[in-house]
């Protein structure tokens, strides 16, 4: 039996928006019955509501105003009622999916419509039988003419600030933390799939780490589904790429760009040591420590797992609906570890891949998320790789029209005496709207979980001045060897 109410955490997501958020909470304002609300979350949404209509913006902090009546009273409601206003303002900060709760309540709405009418149906035919038929067929041409829908979104030339603000959004919501990628705005966005291909044991998991970890620094939720490795190991590499601390106690070396002038005119090794690493007797008690400290960032990640083969994008929409109802945790962003070994048709593996990686963007597109998937490069790519040279879209493993899909592909290359030193050229293989087929040299930690420590445009004397830092390192060895 359907409720006739809206979920009580549902109720608190679309408040949140309702008092908090002046471009979101008029669509709430104009569209909800307070009456479909709970206890004291009707009176909130009643009197919210007026104030939308009177002024047509969300009360924010003056939501206190609206409820002097109530704050006198003496039998302690009025305490209830500013708790509550606390509670919906933090929720409403820590930042709300406003367009996928904009659906749930649509998806609610056609529910209740559907009871209505079948409740209609059932009861009339009961009581008139035959003579209920006539009835019956205009109720239900009256639903299907309510739930028409136009097929997609609608947009007129004429709405110029809801797309001209639709790209600001998009340009500052997320970052990557590599700056060229940053500027060019190479950036995951709602609505989009990054794809992050490379050599198995290159780092892609580490790049999807980081990814996330940027989402996070910014308060976005982000759920992280691994069919690689366990949720634990998973989590362990946030809390490396987070601290920067190591699994194991040892000191590093990393390598730092030499600057000239603004360019890179070489490139020099620099010894770092980690305050704790994550297999030392105490770290429980430091990471605990840390958490505390970071529990504003840590409390937005959710880990799952998958067996290989396991996941798709069916259970992947299974997941987020579970998240949704049960922990009330709705992504803005979420990561699949990776492509290649989620659930295909044996029969035919290429077209079943390429289908999931479409189903994956179309999860991406109902539920207004940002979505980032790893996958391989083939054979032909690993030996690209090995020869130096930048690793393309042509060299993307099984099928290729994964990058006819993917709004922006990301290619990591490196050889073995890159991977040595610490170094990794990525290539922005394809970017949608954007100025593509640049290349971005890093610098890396592996060890102490960090993708990448520092960026630059590749220098145009690339190939001479690794040659000269392998040289030099070489003969540091050697010296060192002698001592």
């Amino acid at each position: 039996m359907l409720n006739d109410k809206v979920d009580r955490k549902l109720q608190e997501s679309i408040l949140a928006v309702l008092v908090g958020d002046d471009e979101e909470g008029g669509k709430f304002a104009r569209r909800l019955d307070p009456e479909k609300f709970d206890g004291d979350y009707e009176e909130v949404a009643r009197r919210a509501g007026r104030y939308w209509a009177t002024y047509n913006r969300a009360p924010k902090s003056q939501i206190d105003e609206l409820f002097i009546d109530i704050a006198k009273d003496k039998t302690g409601r009025g305490l209830t009622y500013s708790q509550l206003f606390v509670h919906l303002l933090m929720a409403y900060q820590d930042g709300i999916n406003t367009q996928f709760l904009f659906d749930s309540v649509d998806k609610f709405e056609r529910k209740q419509d559907l009871k209505r009418l079948t409740q209609n149906i059932s009861q009339a035919v009961q009581a008139k039988e035959e003579a209920a038929l006539e009835e019956c067929d205009k109720w239900i041409d009256d639903y299907r003419r309510q739930r028409v829908e136009a097929g997609g979104k609608r947009r007129t030339a004429f709405e110029v600030d809801s797309i001209l603000g639709s790209l600001g959004k998009i340009s500052r919501e997320f970052d990557t933390g590599i700056g060229p990628l940053d500027k060019g705005y190479v950036i995951p966005a709602r609505s989009e799939l990054m794809a992050l291909l490379g050599t198995s044991g290159s780092g892609k998991s580490w790049g999807l780490v980081h990814i996330a970890k940027r989402a996070l620094f910014r308060r976005r939720k982000v759920l992280y589904v691994t069919c690689e490795m366990s949720p634990d190991a998973v989590m362990s590499r946030f809390y490396q790429s987070i601290l920067a601390v190591p699994k194991r106690s040892s000191d590093a070396d990393v390598t730092r760009f030499l600057l000239d002038d603004g360019k890179v005119a070489g490139f020099a090794r620099e010894r770092v040591q980690a305050d704790f690493a994550l297999l030392d007797s105490n770290a429980p008690t430091e990471v605990s420590t840390k958490l505390r400290n970071l529990g504003w960032m840590f409390k937005n990640i959710i880990v799952t797992g998958y067996s290989m083969g396991e996941l798709t994008p069916a259970r992947l929409e299974a997941a987020l609906d579970y998240e949704a109802t049960v922990h009330s945790f709705v992504p803005d962003m979420v990561m699949v570890d990776y492509l290649g070994i989620m659930k295909v048709d044996t029969k035919d593996m290429r077209i079943s891949m390429g289908q999931n990686a479409k189903d994956l963007r179309g999860i991406a597109q109902r539920r207004n998320i940002a979505m980032v998937i790893a996958q391989q490069i083939s054979r032909e790519g690993k030996n690209v790789e090995e020869a130096g040279r930048l690793v393309d879209v042509q060299h993307t493993a099984e099928d290729w029209s994964l990058i006819g899909t993917a709004d922006i592909a990301l290619t990591m290359s490196r050889t073995k005496l890159e991977s040595e030193l610490g170094l990794m050229r990525l290539l922005t293989a394809k970017v949608r709207g954007e100025q593509s087929q640049y290349t971005v040299l890093c610098t890396q930690d592996y060890p102490r979980g960090q993708f990448v420590l520092e960026t630059y445009r590749m220098p145009n004397k690339y190939k001479d001045l690794l040659k000269a830092f392998a040289q030099a390192q070489e003969g540091e060895a050697t010296k060192d060897d002698e001592d």
